[in-house]
């Protein structure tokens, strides 16, 4: 699977045959509010609070939070999937520069995604390697959650425009 960069403020999520699975947009490039969009499905990304992201899900009158994501210090998201209750975490991994991995709460490896860096449109394009054993649960709206927390390390990494992520 990868992330391919459309503009500067749109991602889209292709499997390993080119077919579109999903995209994440954001508003503008301060990364507060996005949308994720996969088949039937859409999630907004609003920024809560310091360090807090929460996505929702709206339909028919009724909104549900689908996933809550808070930077931790040492540079840790931590992902909670509200509706599974499952909760994961997106960290820049030790071993290797420009990796990042979503692991759960045994540690153990879901996916691991490496940016690319694209000129043109001053952004990353992301190259995701799924552990096989964990596939049926890396869903398309998990992936681009994960992505929007990369991105946000991202940013803290490159000292690009993101919200405040501490409360003073």
């Amino acid at each position: 699977m990868q992330i391919l960069i459309k503009t500067a403020n749109h991602y889209v999520l292709q499997d390993h045959e080119g077919q579109q699975c999903g995209e994440l947009i954001y508003d503008n490039g301060d990364m507060t509010n996005a949308e994720i969009r996969v088949v039937g499905q859409l999630l907004e990304i609003s920024y809560c609070k310091p360090g807090k992201w929460v996505s929702v899900r709206k339909g028919q009158g009724t909104v549900r939070k689908q996933f809550l994501a808070a930077l931790r210090p040492g540079g840790t998201i931590y992902l909670t999937h509200c509706s599974r209750r499952r909760n994961y975490s997106v960290r820049k991994s030790g071993k290797y520069n420009g990796r990042f991995d979503l692991v759960n709460l045994k540690k153990e490896e879901l996916l691991t995604i490496h940016p690319l860096i694209n000129w043109k449109f001053r952004g990353h394009e992301y190259r995701i390697q799924l552990n096989e054993d964990y596939r049926p649960e890396c869903s398309s709206l998990l992936i681009l959650q994960a992505i929007h927390c990369v991105n946000c390390l991202l940013g803290i990494i490159n000292g690009t425009t993101v919200p405040a992520l501490v409360d003073i």
